[in-house]
């Protein structure tokens, strides 16, 4: 029975370590995820007159995120950037690019060595072809 109390210690911390870089790494795939329906429904989401559209986009960004439980930390952007000498703001072509930015936090506060007091920043980026 000592050993066991004496072995019990490490094997949490084991046990909720592994528990929290499941929960890392989920976060990361959300946010990945994110940037790819962003950049994706950005790519294909027709101009709003002559500028480009980003609302759809940003709502299924968030839309994701929201789904997976998570929030997004800072202003998420997808931008249309045209090829040099494009004459038109987001002609076909042109790259769609999506940046999603989230803070994971640990909940367990004997890890907040490793992962940081303030959390860990996440940022995700999707590049795709405007079609």
């Amino acid at each position: 029975m000592l050993e066991f109390i004496a072995v019990l210690p490490a094997l949490l911390i084991m046990m909720f370590g592994i528990i929290e870089i499941s929960r890392l790494f989920l976060t990361i795939s959300l946010t990945s995820d994110a940037a790819r329906e962003g950049a994706r429904t950005g790519s294909v989401t027709p101009l709003n007159g002559t500028a480009f559209n980003s609302a759809p986009a940003m709502a299924q960004i968030a839309s994701v995120l929201t789904a997976g439980g998570v929030t997004s930390t800072s202003p998420t952007s997808v931008t249309c950037t045209p090829p040099a000498g494009a004459a038109a703001p987001c002609p076909s072509g042109s790259q769609v690019r999506a940046t999603v930015t989230v803070l994971f936090q640990t909940v367990v506060p004997l890890l907040e060595v490793v992962f940081g007091e303030a959390g860990m920043t996440i940022q995700q980026i999707a590049i795709m072809r405007y079609e």
